[in-house]
C-alpha cells in the first residue's frame, strides 16, 4: 500500500464529458459492447472514440524533440501527476513527522507517464527542491503573463 495520496494529475485519458471523443451511441448495452464507455443518468451512453479529435485539450503535449516547438494542436498523450505523504503517516522509529496532521511530509511524489513505456517513472523531492520548483514555476507564470516577480511589468516583444 502506497503512502503517497495523490493530490493533482493530468491525464491524456482523462476527457471531459463534453469533449468530442465521447461519441453518443444507441447499442443496447454499454457494458458488453464497449471497452471504454461513459453513462448517463438518463439510460444514455457515449462510447469513447480514440480516433475522433480531442477538443477538451486533456493531459500534456506528446514531446516531439527539442527542434519541434509544441501547440495547443499537438496531440495529446501520458500523464504527469503529484502525490504527497499526509502528516497522520508515521512508523515505528519515525515519530518526527509534522507536528499538525493536517500538514504533509516534506515530499513530493512526481510521476510522469510517457506513451512510449509501460511504467511510470517516478522521483520524490524534497523540501529544499519543492521551495525551488515552486519558486520557478511562479516566476515562469509571471513572465508569461508580462510581469516581472516584483511586480513590475516586463516590455512585451513586439514581432518584426
Amino acid at each position: 500500500m502506497s503512502i503517497y495520496g495523490s493530490t493533482w494529475d493530468t491525464d491524456a485519458d482523462d476527457h471531459e464529458q463534453d469533449c468530442a471523443r465521447w461519441v453518443e451511441c444507441s447499442c443496447p448495452d454499454s457494458r458488453t459492447a464497449h471497452g471504454r464507455w461513459m453513462g448517463g443518468n438518463d439510460g444514455r451512453h457515449w462510447r469513447y472514440d480514440g480516433n475522433l479529435p480531442c477538443s477538451c485539450l486533456c493531459g500534456p503535449i506528446v514531446y516531439q524533440g527539442s527542434h519541434i516547438l509544441p501547440s495547443d494542436e499537438d496531440r495529446r498523450g501520458g500523464s504527469f501527476g503529484f502525490g504527497e505523504i499526509a502528516g497522520f503517516i508515521t512508523r515505528d522509529g519515525r515519530d518526527d513527522g509534522p507536528e499538525d496532521e493536517d500538514q504533509p511530509w516534506p515530499y513530493l511524489r512526481v510521476t510522469m507517464h510517457t506513451e512510449d513505456i509501460d511504467e511510470p517513472q517516478d522521483v520524490v523531492l524534497d523540501g529544499p527542491l519543492i521551495e525551488s520548483l515552486t519558486d520557478y514555476l511562479v516566476a515562469f507564470r509571471e513572465r508569461r503573463h508580462g510581469q516581472a516577480p516584483s511586480g513590475d511589468v516586463y516590455p512585451l516583444a513586439v514581432p518584426q
